[in-house]
């Protein structure tokens, strides 16, 4: 598995112990107010790729546990 970027790593942290999070509340919360879901949900979505987020219905996302970051 490749190693984890620095915002794959951010959105896993703030994801930590959440439940169900829209990507434009992690845009907001992780990178400023200046983002929002078009800067969080390409990196939500490589992590689902990857196994360490779940996505539903509704497009939000929570962490899998557990995920070994590496």
């Amino acid at each position: 598995m490749k190693k984890l970027t620095d915002r794959q790593k951010q959105v896993l942290a703030f994801l930590k112990g959440k439940g169900w999070t829209s990507p434009t509340e992690i845009g907001r919360s992780v990178w400023g107010n200046g983002h929002h879901s078009s800067s969080a949900s390409p990196v939500c979505k490589r992590l689902v790729q990857l196994g360490a987020l779940e996505r539903n219905d509704v497009g939000h996302y929570r962490r899998k546990e557990p995920f070994i970051e590496q």
